[in-house]
């Protein structure tokens, strides 16, 4: 089903009648490859701030473009802030839409002329209207953490990802495990695997490819 969600978007966006009707069908497939590649709750891709991505950021002299979440389930030991890295096949797309304000909120619903920043029942209100056979947002999440236990990352990594640190394992601990840049590039590759076998659609010269 949610390969039919990616098909069903691209195809409605290239077939749009209006910028708006288009750039709304973009930003639904940009959530929701982020939601399955990057594991996000709806009200974490619902609430995303420009400043709380960047997808020219570096570690080590590495490639590790991020979404930093100001939030993580954990203990009261754990540190509040969640790194996820972004997998490449969305990142043209999310470039089309990312407004160059840092301070605004990182993607919006468009009406002619009006914009309104995206929330949960936004986006939830856009896929009804589309009556496309949509799963829970939340079965993204799980698709993932189940292929990446399957590909074999560590289940310290899965878990800093997808946001269930455990003490001594979250993310900028003094003590964070050396093995953690080498876990995001696992992490990285692994949900791109997962985004191409499931359709999500390349970009050419900005534009969503047949």
């Amino acid at each position: 089903m949610i390969r039919n969600v990616f098909r069903g978007l691209r195809e409605r966006s290239q077939k749009a009648d209006t910028p708006s009707e288009r750039h709304n069908l973009r930003t639904l497939l940009a959530l929701y490859g982020l939601a399955v590649g990057c594991g996000l709750r709806i009200s974490e891709a619902g609430s995303l701030q420009c400043w709380q991505i960047d997808l020219d950021a570096t570690w080590n002299g590495q490639p590790l473009p991020w979404i930093m979440l100001p939030d993580a389930k954990g203990n009261r030991f754990t540190t509040a802030a969640r790194l996820v890295p972004i997998p490449d096949p969305p990142i043209p797309l999310l470039r089309s839409l990312l407004p160059g304000d840092r301070q605004v909120p990182a993607f919006t619903f468009r009406r002619g002329d009006r914009q309104q920043a995206v929330s949960p029942a936004s986006i939830r209100q856009h896929l009804n209207r589309l009556e496309l056979p949509f799963p829970r947002w939340h079965a993204g999440r799980h698709l993932l953490r189940t292929h990446l236990m399957l590909q074999g990352l560590e289940f310290d990594v899965i878990n800093m990802v997808m946001g269930h640190q455990s003490a001594g394992r979250e993310v900028f601990n003094p003590f964070t495990p050396d093995w953690t840049r080498r876990g995001y590039a696992a992490f990285r590759h692994s949900a791109a695997r997962l985004l191409h076998s499931l359709g999500f659609p390349e970009m050419e010269d900005g534009y969503i490819a047949a």
